[in-house]
């Protein structure tokens, strides 16, 4: 499965104003969770990319998304529609964890065939 992700520029994947720059991935797991080496904030600085569980269940027309969250802290969700060239759009902003599972309901913006990511933070 992972062969499918060859040649896709991981920076896509992260928030533009994380202070990364990743320009070197040299390990992936079955996990998903990918290692390599970067600029944090223009310094060199390894990475791990850690997938979370986010948890989509099929509702009605649309989907149902579940994650677990940290105590205090901000969520946004994005989604986009092709990952060769990414162009994400904000779903969900100011979901503040509380330290166990945040469900948000179907509606309209979470529907099959996207993908999807969190990013703490706005």
């Amino acid at each position: 499965m992972h062969h499918q992700l060859a040649g896709l520029d991981l920076n896509a994947l992260i928030p533009t104003n994380s202070g990364w720059v990743l320009y070197d991935a040299t390990a992936i797991n079955d996990a998903g969770e990918i290692g390599g080496a970067g600029l944090f904030n223009g310094r060199p600085h390894a990475f791990a990319l850690i997938p979370m569980a986010l948890n989509l269940t099929r509702n009605g027309g649309g989907l149902s998304l579940s994650f677990p969250t940290a105590g205090g802290v901000e969520y946004t969700v994005e989604s986009c529609t092709n990952l060769a060239a990414p162009v994400w759009n904000m779903l969900v902003t100011n979901i503040i964890g509380w330290g166990g599972v945040t469900n948000l309901p179907a509606g309209p913006s979470l529907v099959p065939r996207q993908f999807y990511r969190l990013n703490l933070g706005n």
